[in-house]
């Protein structure tokens, strides 16, 4: 694990924690999708409900998906190529993970 933003998540009172100080259960929270994503992004979170929240680089929110399981598949085909942020929030816990979609 690395020491970027895009692999630490907020903690209560706002501060930044690693995502396995945060997550009981962290090795079960998987983000798995190429770099640069062209069609899926699949996800493994360790509860089975939480949502995500998918924000182009001016803050505009393109995508919002309820999760109801402990996996899920985001669909990022019909985006257009460019950066994005992704927010995951399960239970109280929130994660941002960077998005490429080519």
């Amino acid at each position: 694990m690395t020491d970027s933003l895009w692999n630490k998540a907020a903690a209560p009172g706002g501060h930044l924690a690693p995502l396995n100080k945060l997550f009981r259960n962290s090795e079960s929270l998987n983000w798995n999708f190429p770099v640069p994503s062209n069609d899926w992004v699949n996800l493994k979170i360790p509860v089975n409900r939480g949502s995500v929240t998918i924000t182009d680089m001016s803050g505009t929110i393109v995508l919002e998906q309820e999760i109801n399981s402990t996996e899920a598949k985001v669909f990022v085909g019909d985006f257009s190529p460019g950066v994005y942020f992704m927010r995951l929030r399960v239970e109280e816990d929130v994660v941002f993970k960077k998005l490429i979609v080519k």
